[in-house]
């Protein structure tokens, strides 16, 4: 009850100062939402105090960690490690399943034994990245050799 008091002392010397002063729509909108800010805490303060404490104990335990965590770099190597897709079948499903020369399927279990090449030779320019990448058919690949 103390803090609606205050609140509304609060709200009547604004109201005194802007009378006097007359301040800028910015700071009748900076009130505002310092008004509705302070009234929805007092709220949750008054019916819910469990969920404010868990979320001061967050902010509070989330400000206790170090910035970077040694653990979650382990976490993302073992995710890498654990990477059930070759970049064979990577290729094979951003290429819709077909080959990229003659547009003919290549069958999930055949992704394995399709070929890698450079949709853009390296010794023309091309560089050794994922997007220069393409998965071929057998049949393309003997007739390129």
């Amino acid at each position: 009850m103390n803090s609606l008091f205050f609140l509304g002392i609060l709200s009547y010397l604004f109201w005194k100062l802007h009378e006097r002063f007359e301040f800028a729509v910015t700071t009748q909108m900076y009130y505002g939402v310092f008004v509705i800010c302070y009234v929805t805490f007092y709220f949750l303060h008054t019916f819910f105090p469990e969920f404010i404490y868990k979320v001061f104990k967050e902010i509070y335990d989330i400000q206790k960690k170090p910035l970077y965590d040694v653990q979650a770099f382990n976490r993302f190597k073992e995710l890498n490690h654990t990477n059930r897709y070759s970049q064979k079948q990577i290729l094979h499903s951003k290429q819709g399943g077909r080959c990229a020369n003659c547009v003919n399927f290549i069958l999930s279990n055949e992704a394995e034994s399709a070929y890698i090449n450079y949709k853009q030779p390296i010794e023309q320019g091309g560089t050794n990245s994922q997007d220069n990448l393409k998965l071929i058919c057998q049949g393309c690949h003997s007739r390129k050799l």
